[in-house]
């Protein structure tokens, strides 16, 4: 098995990964990921040239309406100036505004990938939740630098939380991720755990990355029996139910909140 030390990269330094390190629990799912940390599936949905639009370029492409600029080249970063007609780098306009600079440098779309060429990552590893918002090519309440709810990442990484991400096929080790989802935890009776992904997609929103990722849980939860299932309260849950019914076919329905 591969050390944690192999998978930090520059996107988190360790000493922001360290403090999540001792509560990590090696064993849970370990046999299911056949002792890895880190499962690989790929993106089945051919849409032969469809383009992927983020939600970066859609902010960026407003944010140059703002300013008198139209968007003519989002993957070679070019702009037009409605007033002189001049081309100019996207790089160069967004010189004063660091953090959607910072956004659109990251944004994997630009480097031209069709869905086929991607991959969904499932993964354990303490270094992928914690960053999960964190010097990405998008933000959230769970960023390590700003997020008001980073602190509940402890919780995450405690009680089994895991993370899904939309990668091109050649990003394994994820520096440059289209998009994420969150799976939670909820508990059963005795040991049994089902594993629920969140609805919310975070970065780009790709038709079909969370129809994979609900396959791959659903195959989890056949290892669980039919029944309630509540998640931890110490988790932090932004969807719109806390509890959920694995049926006898290993279907999850949801319960709303009250």
């Amino acid at each position: 098995m591969a050390s944690f030390v192999e998978y930090i990269k520059e996107e988190l330094s360790f000493s922001q990964v360290r403090p999540f390190m001792k509560y990590f629990n090696k064993e849970r799912y370990d046999k299911f990921f056949g002792g890895k940390y880190r499962i690989y599936i790929p993106f089945t949905e051919k849409q032969n040239d469809k383009e992927i639009v983020s939600e970066t370029q859609e902010l960026i492409d407003y944010y140059l309406t703002t300013l008198g600029y139209k968007l003519i080249d989002y993957k070679k970063g070019l702009a037009r100036s409605n007033k002189s007609n001049r081309i100019l780098k996207i790089g160069r306009i967004l010189s004063k505004r660091y953090l959607l600079l910072k956004k659109f440098n990251s944004d994997a779309t630009r480097q031209g990938a069709k869905l086929e060429d991607m991959l969904v990552v499932i993964s354990r590893h303490p270094y992928d939740i914690a960053g999960m918002s964190t010097n990405r090519g998008w933000t959230s309440c769970m960023s390590l630098e700003t997020g008001m709810y980073a602190s509940d990442l402890y919780d995450d990484i405690k009680h089994g939380t895991l993370v899904a991400y939309l990668i091109k096929a050649d990003d394994k080790n994820i520096n440059k991720p289209i998009s994420r989802i969150a799976i939670k935890p909820f508990y059963g009776k005795g040991k049994n755990v089902v594993l629920v992904p969140t609805k919310k997609q975070y970065g780009t929103n790709v038709d079909g990355f969370y129809d994979i990722v609900l396959e791959w849980c659903n195959e989890f939860n056949k290892s669980s029996k039919p029944g309630d299932y509540k998640i931890h309260s110490s988790l932090y849950n932004d969807s719109p139910y806390s509890e959920v019914e694995l049926d006898k076919s290993y279907n999850i329905k949801e319960r709303r909140r009250e």
